[in-house]
């Protein structure tokens, strides 16, 4: 039996196309560690904006090595980190635009994710 772990920080709720939906706690968390960014500064009217450098990524904490029937849920940021690709278990709920995910209509969680209908393989 397939077991999926899921390691982002709130639960998943995958619903299959019939309309019923499985539920995934989330038991841990798997980052990405983020470098300091390099700061430069921009001259503008005699005063300095500060600049500083796009996100650099660093290691990856809190994702298991391979075991046999397991998937591993991550955020998409892990998914796409260089020791992570190409990992056959190892997925991000499918959240874009067009990646048919089911979004609240109203109340205080509108526009929020209600429920995926699909993974990104890495």
């Amino acid at each position: 039996m397939l077991t999926f772990v899921n390691l982002t920080p709130h639960k998943i709720d995958f619903q299959f196309a019939d309309g019923t939906r499985v539920e995934f706690p989330s038991v841990g968390v798997a980052r990405v560690d983020t470098l300091e960014p390099e700061m430069s500064s921009i001259e503008y009217d005699d005063r300095q904006m500060p600049v500083a450098s796009s996100t650099k990524y660093g290691e990856v904490q809190g994702l298991p090595e391979p075991k046999r029937n397991t998937i591993y849920i991550v955020s998409q940021v892990v998914l796409t980190q260089p020791s992570v690709v190409g990992r056959t278990d190892v997925v991000a709920p499918a959240t874009g635009p067009k990646d048919g995910a089911i979004r609240f209509m109203d109340g205080p969680q509108k526009g929020m994710i209600d429920a995926v209908t699909r993974w990104i393989a890495a």
